[in-house]
């Protein structure tokens, strides 16, 4: 087993077929970490030894470099690579001259996509080509290990939670993998993980709340039984968990057959609802549907309060099975992004909201890949 001893990444973790989307998530995730911040800001080092701006133009040319040696490793038997000299190259190319945030936002989502694109749809044989991989020391690899390797060097620098949320998150998903686990966890593990998520404040903060629910459950429910619909949930949650929180969210409740969750920003919140599509628990005829909004809320002890979460659930309702809706606030907040595409916002009186609110669906499109010159 592989494992990073400052991060905790365990190569063994990353499923290879969900390789290519996790790398394209990663060039997303570091576009939303940086959003808002200013270049003087980015391009401060915390430590004059801790890199800063480096660290995203590093990824951006990690994933090219790694693109390549994978390349060939899938055509030659058994290669070795040269090394990338990657203190080195800070200066020989400067990267203190880029711009982070553009870095970031064109360049390293390119990158990444790129990379995603060579270990897509490969065989199992084609991950157990052998390969030697020579830092810090020559060892022989293979393309899978490859391409865990090519995750951890992007999720490396964004696992900077603090011990305590790791544990959390850890527990969370050892009982969403397998609940029974519940039962052998000692007491402290236990009060720990009720208390995921009861830590707040009183004062508002931004937030996207996003509501879903399955179309069609009170009618499986009349068909199946209770016992069938509670285990169908659970299955559901099983899978929206690492969902969520691969978005940097929260599910802080569930609600029946539906999820209230909170994320940083809209971006991250919209995203995360369209991957939630995909958890629609299957071979039930279910399709979930999601609705998004984003503003000021108080988060605290497990539940969001405020105007917002009102909102979000009156547009959840006007969604269809498969289908996330989201305002007017949140499409504007998450801007012009390349394979995000938001229907024309109309305007709605919903239940309980006195204004009229503007709503519109969201949906996720392929982008071509530019290849680098």
């Amino acid at each position: 087993m592989t494992e990073c001893p400052e991060c905790g990444c365990v190569y063994e973790g990353f499923d290879l077929e969900e390789v290519p989307v996790v790398l394209r998530q990663l060039g997303v995730r570091f576009s939303i970490r940086i959003e808002g911040v200013d270049d003087p800001t980015l391009r401060r080092r915390p430590e004059p030894a801790v890199w800063s701006p480096e660290y995203i133009c590093h990824v951006r040319d990690f994933f090219l470099i790694q693109r390549d040696r994978a390349v060939l490793a899938l055509i030659e038997d058994r290669p070795g690579f040269a090394r990338m000299y990657r203190d080195e190259r800070v200066e020989v190319v400067h990267y203190a001259e880029e711009i982070p945030g553009q870095v970031a936002h064109d360049q390293l989502r390119a990158a990444a996509d790129l990379v995603a694109r060579v270990f897509s749809r490969r065989s199992p044989d084609e991950w157990q080509r052998p390969l030697v991989y020579n830092y810090p020391e020559p060892v022989e690899r293979d393309v899978a290990w490859l391409a865990r390797h090519t995750i951890h060097e992007g999720e490396h620098p964004i696992s900077t939670t603090a011990p305590a949320e790791i544990v959390e998150r850890f527990l969370e998903r050892s009982v969403e993998q397998r609940p029974s686990r519940l039962a052998s966890l000692g007491l402290g593990a236990i009060q720990l993980l009720a208390s995921h998520g009861a830590a707040g404040g009183t004062d508002p903060k931004l937030v996207a709340v996003v509501f879903t629910d399955l179309e069609g459950f009170t009618a499986f429910t009349d068909t199946h039984g209770d016992a069938a619909a509670v285990k169908l949930i659970d299955e559901h949650r099983q899978l929206a968990g690492p969902v969520v929180r691969q978005w940097s969210g929260k599910i802080l409740k569930t609600l029946g057959d539906g999820l209230l969750c909170t994320f940083p920003d809209a971006e991250p919140g919209v995203r995360g609802a369209l991957e939630l599509l995909e958890t629609a628990p299957t071979p039930a005829p279910l399709r979930l549907r999601a609705g998004v909004h984003v503003g000021e809320a108080v988060v605290s002890k497990g539940d969001v309060m405020g105007h917002v979460v009102n909102v979000a659930a009156r547009i959840t309702e006007t969604a269809g099975g498969g289908e996330v809706v989201v305002s007017a606030e949140a499409a504007a907040r998450v801007g012009d992004v390349p394979n995000l595409r938001f229907g024309k916002v109309k305007s709605r009186r919903l239940k309980g909201v006195s204004e009229r609110v503007g709503i519109c669906a969201v949906t996720e499109v392929a982008i071509p890949a530019i290849e680098p010159g």
